[in-house]
């Protein structure tokens, strides 16, 4: 781990990655900003400014020359710039959305561990309990799923290796979502009849890193322990080209090819 002053990450390149941009609502990436690891703020390089805060033990980790955001009993929680209210309504409560998250969990590191990603939800564990979230499914580790988006299917991830996945919803009457892992579709059958509820926006907080429920340590928990390189949020639903085109223009600073 790097020192709290020493500086994790090389300037931004004037130009950018050739990542998708219609629709980006928010556009976080650690290994582009120039933080230090005392920094408590994960900036939005969307230009929205939806900037999020740090809290407990998330630490910049330099991993094989790359700067990414170590989560070991801590989490990111959304501050709506308007107000500072601690919630997403007004940003994330969307009919269309995509999520796109790159990450490396540690595999079953507590024993009802299901490692949330993503989370705009209720801060109690009370109905209607969620609005979306993205997490690692089953017990076993080796699934993910998006609540009121598309899911993936067992066997899709394993934990120690790194994965972009998108998990992305269309509203409207049809109500539909597709999940992809590396920028390939998967569970695509399952997703094509799976009934997705209509969505409601709700005053609810938006955290990166956790789920409302269990504690970090402890023998059930939704926290996430592992690493989150980059999460992106579009509001809207971008294409099996798109997923592909910011997997191939990322990939090779997780190592993937």
């Amino acid at each position: 781990m790097i020192g709290a002053t020493q500086l994790l990450s090389r300037p931004l390149n004037p130009h950018g990655p050739q990542i998708v941009t219609n629709g980006l609502v928010t556009r976080l990436e650690s290994f582009d900003q120039g933080y230090t690891s005392s920094t408590t703020q994960w900036d939005d390089l969307s230009g929205n400014n939806n900037h999020f805060t740090k809290t407990g033990n998330v630490t910049l980790t330099d991993v094989n020359g790359t700067d990414m955001w170590y989560f070991h009993g801590g989490y990111f929680n959304f501050k709506r710039p308007s107000d500072n209210a601690n919630n997403g309504y007004g940003v994330f409560n969307l009919d269309n959305f995509t999520i796109e998250i790159w990450v490396n969990y540690v595999h079953k590191y507590a024993t009802l561990a299901t490692p949330w990603l993503w989370s705009y939800d209720y801060v109690q564990h009370s109905s209607p309990h969620y609005a979306q979230y993205v997490r690692i499914n089953n017990y076993d580790n080796t699934s993910f799923g998006g609540y009121n988006s598309g899911s993936g299917g067992a066997g899709s991830v394993y934990g120690g290796n790194w994965y972009q996945l998108v998990t992305t919803r269309v509203g409207g009457t049809t109500r539909r979502g597709k999940t992809y892992v590396n920028g390939a579709v998967v569970n695509a059958s399952a997703n094509s009849t799976r009934e997705l509820i209509t969505a409601t926006g709700y005053q609810q907080e938006a955290w990166i890193g956790r789920g409302n429920y269990g504690s970090y340590g402890g023998a059930y928990t939704s926290f996430l322990k592992g690493y989150i390189g980059i999460f992106r949020f579009y509001n809207r639903e971008i294409t099996a080209s798109e997923v592909l085109q910011n997997y191939n223009e990322n990939k090779a600073s997780f190592g993937l090819t």
